[in-house]
């Protein structure tokens, strides 16, 4: 089987630049209670001021003394133990180390000291301040205090206090402070309600246990059981530190890589040693090298710890075609986990055929394996055949081929755990207040009540139901009474990219893929040019379709000469056209507000045009990044349309509409009348999109002046910068900001961000959408490129033939359907702005 066919390269992981502490420097850190079984210190590289990127051809060495660092890591009382291989990852790194005799003593509480000690080295934390009990100037104490995460009672604490039995409450507190999560405010705490005693946590630490627990990052004990007041055990310890090292590992200099071996070589040197060489495919894309050295004598000098076939061994048992997880650090390999032989994945099913599966796991990465001809039974979807789209399945996968395939049921959410329950998965047809309306995978329509209890979370955060947009890939688990306990929004994985146009040029069907020429991009209702050729790999489902009944259509050199279009989906080192449909005449496009439709008649009406234009199953239809029916469109809805003649009339070939905000969230923009306490009144206010129909025009509100309630920790910017809420607040008292010009991003009933402008700064101000191009992050101005401009007398887009610079220092910025920050842009994002020409007043990136 091809590279290609072994995994499919999809998404980068972006590693952070952060500090590196050698094992020698990390125990010196080490408290007596974890001490006793280190690793031989001075076996790592030098420490590395950043992290980057790996790069194809990069070389990582095994460590000296491999068999030394083997038995450092063998405590005996953890195999078997839930915590093994999370403390096996652990101590591989030198952040966590047993006690004399060779255990680990798993179940033993850890102290609050020992935990923060971990947390420390676990974050490559360095300093020179004094521990507030007392301790060296590098004491992980004074550490903590350092960088916020202790509060004025435990900076309090006597040495003795120290020595205690961490709670798990305050475990949790220190590890969402030490991540950056934003602390639940308001005192609505919904997954800590889900547990009998979440109102025991101290009402200190509730916001960040909250966030802890809606990242997923701990659960209860036992079944609507948290236990913060319980001591926190070695083992539970080591397997919180384990689920968060994504995030801390790049602040120490390592890395998590995942990938595929994709062979392996032995060398003879010139000395007689040996040179052992193994070439991984990772999934971030680059192809890189693990080096392992040993001797004449066949004794190993360099290597690194492997966990294979439940046993731990070296790497150099490894082979060509094994899975693989690595723990890079510097320039070493410290540890590497086997996935050969039985191996079992969760995931959602992205295509599936008669002998090949693609599958996308809840981190975004996506795998492509083969099917054994004998499926075991129970596999596959409902009708006994292979899986459906979007179905969510458990993979049994031996040595690359799937041998089993069980649709999962539900597993209950982390602060709660029903008795009868079921998960529904799908994409989202209609959102309200009250209920979601699902279609699912089979195109089955169930309508999911909603409730106070449900759990909204996207990429780990709490949404509202209003931030929910039809097309979104939902996980709803469901309990008995049809009342959705909690629901998971997919992100951008699996959104549809790119829309490509061109002639066909050469076809390899048995391949799946195409050549395309005189490409174009479709982008909001226009053509970009695009490659002059331009090589495309098709899905099973997409080269399908494409050929037809008849396979002879698409042969090489066949006597198809026409355009084809394709969606492409994945990123830039994995797109895959999903969808691909053949042109038989050239094409219109076709722009405006759905004004009527009709599912019968299969008809599409535009405010502004004539004719109706029809519509069949092989129609594309887009609505935010994702593949809908024509029922899901409603009116008022902008749509760009692909429209090509047919007899007696136009056929829609595609269709593609964008909600730019979620129906949560609402901008208004007035004059600041008068500030409050924990508001402010604006007048002659005006929302955008104030009218149905007019989703990209301001329009009068019927009320002549509004207040606005003011969110606990909103984005404020003043023409001098960004301003805190006090500083906002305290304009009640001066009337400063009395005249000023505002625009305001209201989420609920609560202002999320403002902008404060003198009314002379600001000029006649106008709509635009594009492709950011640059971004200067010290001065604020963007570059947009493919710019189309709102007109509201013709109340349609026009195409700007120039690039857009306006400066964005001061603006508001929505991405990923919350408030962000001018860094969180990048080029190549989509961008809907407001703006004078000259300034950007708001930025929305759309999702």
């Amino acid at each position: 089987m091809s590279g290609y066919r072994y995994f499919v390269a999809v998404l980068c992981l972006l590693m952070l630049a952060g500090s590196f502490i050698p094992v020698a420097a990390a125990q010196g850190l080490t408290n007596p209670g974890f001490a006793g079984t280190g690793l031989p210190g001075g076996m790592l590289s030098s420490p590395v001021a950043s992290q980057q990127e790996l790069v194809t051809g990069q070389t990582f060495w095994g460590l000296p003394y491999p068999e030394e660092r083997l038995a450092a890591v063998r405590f005996t009382d953890t195999r078997g133990h839930w915590s093994f291989l999370p403390v096996l990852r652990l101590a591989a790194q030198g952040i966590i180390h047993g006690r004399d005799g060779g255990l680990f003593a798993p179940d033993a509480p850890v102290t609050r000291e020992e935990a923060l000690s971990l947390l420390a080295r676990a974050a490559g934390w360095e300093g020179t301040t004094t521990s507030p009990a007392g301790g060296s100037s590098n004491s992980p104490l004074a550490l903590a205090a350092a960088r916020g995460l202790l509060t004025d009672q435990e900076k309090a604490f006597t040495a003795a206090d120290w020595q205690l039995p961490a709670r798990r409450q305050e475990v949790a507190a220190w590890v969402g402070r030490a991540l950056g999560l934003t602390p639940i405010a308001g005192g609505l705490y919904p997954y800590l309600a889900g547990f009998t005693d979440g109102n025991e946590v101290d009402s200190q630490l509730a916001p960040w246990v909250e966030a802890v627990l809606q990242r997923g990052l701990m659960t209860g004990v036992a079944a609507g059981t948290f236990a913060p007041q319980r001591a926190m055990t070695r083992a539970e310890m080591a397997a919180l530190l384990d689920r968060v090292d994504n995030d801390l590992a790049g602040r120490r200099g390592a890395r998590r890589v995942e990938g595929q071996v994709m062979e392996r070589t032995d060398t003879w040197l010139g000395n007689r040693e040996l040179l052992i060489t193994l070439r991984v495919a990772t999934f971030a894309g680059p192809i890189i090298n693990l080096e392992i050295k040993k001797d004449a004598g066949g004794n190993t000098l360099a290597d690194f710890l492997l966990y294979k076939d439940g046993r731990l061994t070296l790497g150099q048992e490894l082979t060509g075609g094994e899975a693989v997880r690595l723990i890079l650090q510097g320039e070493n390999v410290l540890l590497a986990e086997s996935t050969a032989g039985q191996q079992y994945l969760n995931g959602m099913v992205l295509a599936a055929g008669d002998k090949e599966l693609l599958l996308v796991d809840d981190q975004g990465r996506q795998y492509r394996y083969g099917l054994s001809p004998h499926l075991a039974a129970g596999s596959g979807g409902d009708s006994g055949g292979p899986p459906l789209p979007g179905q969510v399945v458990n993979l049994a996968v031996q040595d690359g081929t799937v041998t089993r395939i069980v649709p999962l049921d539900g597993t209950g959410t982390p602060a709660y755990s029903p008795g009868d329950t079921r998960v529904v998965t799908g994409y989202l047809r209609a959102s309200g207040t009250d209920a979601i309306v699902i279609v699912s995978a089979a195109g089955n329509e169930e309508t999911v009540k909603i409730t106070a209890a449900t759990a909204i979370t996207r990429s780990g955060r709490a949404i509202m139901p209003g931030d929910l947009k039809t097309g979104d890939p939902v996980k709803v688990q469901v309990d008995a009474a049809g009342q959705a306990l909690e629901i998971q929004v997919g992100n951008s994985t699996g959104r549809l990219g790119r829309i490509l146009k061109g002639k066909l040029d050469q076809v390899n069907f048995y391949d799946n893929k195409l050549v395309l020429r005189d490409t174009r991009e479709f982008y909001y209702g226009t053509w970009l040019p695009g490659d002059p050729l331009r090589a495309v790999n098709l899905t099973r489902e997409a080269a399908t379709s494409l050929a037809g009944a008849s396979r002879d259509l698409l042969a090489p050199y066949g006597p198809y000469a026409g355009e084809v279009i394709v969606v492409l989906a994945g990123g830039p080192q994995g797109e895959v056209g999903v969808k691909a449909i053949k042109l038989d005449n050239s094409t219109r496009l076709y722009e405006g507000y759905l004004d009527f439709l009709s599912l019968g008649g299969r008809e599409i009406l535009l405010a502004g045009v004539r004719d109706p234009v029809t519509f069949n199953q092989e129609s594309i239809i887009i609505k935010n990044g994702r593949q809908v029916e024509a029922t899901d469109l409603e009116p008022g809805d902008y749509l760009f349309t692909v429209v090509e003649p047919v007899l007696g009339g136009r056929r829609a070939v595609m269709v593609f509409t964008e909600d730019i905000l979620p129906s949560s969230w609402q901008l208004y923009r007035g004059r600041i009348e008068s500030v409050a306490k924990e508001s402010f009144r604006l007048e002659d206010v005006e929302a955008l999109g104030g009218e149905a129909d007019r989703p990209y025009d301001w329009q009068e509100t019927d009320d002549y002046t509004m207040e606005f309630q003011l969110a606990w920790e909103p984005v404020i910017m003043g023409r001098n910068g960004p301003l805190s809420r006090d500083e906002f607040t305290t304009g009640r008292f001066t009337g400063e900001y009395n005249g000023y010009q505002v625009y305001t991003l209201v989420r609920g009933e609560e202002a999320q961000g403002l902008l404060l402008l003198p009314p002379s700064t600001i000029g006649p101000t106008m709509t635009s959408l594009g492709r950011l191009q640059e971004i200067d992050q010290d001065s604020g101005h963007l570059t947009i490129a493919a710019v189309r401009d709102w007109s509201p007398g013709y109340r349609n887009w026009q195409n700007r033939n120039y690039s857009l610079e306006v400066e964005a220092g001061k603006a508001l910025v929505m991405k990923g359907r919350a408030m962000a920050a001018l860094e969180d842009l990048a080029p190549g994002d989509n961008v809907y702005l407001i703006h004078d020409q000259k300034q950007a007043l708001m930025v929305v990136v759309m999702d």
